[in-house]
């Protein structure tokens, strides 16, 4: 028989948390533009960050049947204590299915009871990864006695920023059913207000931070004899 406070739960599990999305750091490798006497120039872009995954839901709380006995007289509190817990609402008091099971148990002097049937937290939402910034712009080419310095490219644009995903939704209250006796009211100083809420919502998860743009490439030096 074991001896102590007794918690009974009927408390729905807590929701699973999204992952982060994948992020990159620093500017994309390349350069910007592959010079400025090519007939198209071409931007090398920041990577996007990528979206954070969804979380999931809590669980639901259950239906919570107790009834609680005095088994004997003895110093302290021996119980005979019978529970079923189930995830279907029912209009019985007592103890009713096949998972119902029996007990005993010794509060001993100053044990408590606690019965709870709190819905499971969500989870917290996956955070969105930073967007990688652009590449840089390609430098002009400098001048000579032939041709003029050129100017330098443009840099790319920063990716995109991955989107935070939403914290999952807490689970609904369960139902506490608890029988005792008249001849066993006493029994009632041990056992601590029911705990029946639902659970809170899991934190939304951070946007990424935008990739920043690639720098302009530095323009040709002039000639000089």
């Amino acid at each position: 028989m074991a001896l102590g406070d007794l918690t009974i739960s009927g408390d729905g599990r807590r929701g699973d948390d999204g992952t982060d999305g994948k992020g990159f750091d620093g500017h994309a490798r390349d350069p910007g533009v592959v010079g400025t006497e090519a007939p198209i120039r071409v931007l090398i872009l920041g990577l996007n960050g990528e979206d954070g995954t969804v979380a999931t839901d809590g669980k639901h709380a259950q239906t919570v049947h107790v009834v609680l006995k005095r088994a004997t007289a003895a110093p302290g509190i021996h119980l005979v204590v019978t529970v079923d817990k189930h995830y279907d609402e029912c209009a019985e008091i007592f103890p009713h299915t096949d998972l119902q099971e029996e007990f005993g148990h010794e509060l001993g002097i100053g044990g408590v009871v606690t019965i709870s049937a709190c819905g499971g937290p969500g989870g917290q939402g996956g955070s969105g990864g930073s967007g990688q910034g652009g590449g840089h712009g390609r430098d002009g080419k400098n001048a000579n006695k032939d041709m003029g310095g050129t100017d330098g490219g443009p840099g790319g644009a920063g990716g995109n920023a991955g989107a935070g995903t939403s914290g999952g939704k807490g689970g609904n209250a369960g139902h506490i059913k608890l029988v005792v006796t008249e001849g066993d009211l006493d029994l009632l100083v041990a056992v601590n207000p029911p705990r029946v809420q639902g659970g809170r919502g899991g934190k939304a998860g951070l946007n990424g931070a935008p990739g920043q743009g690639g720098h302009g490439g530095r323009g040709g030096a002039a000639f000089t004899t």
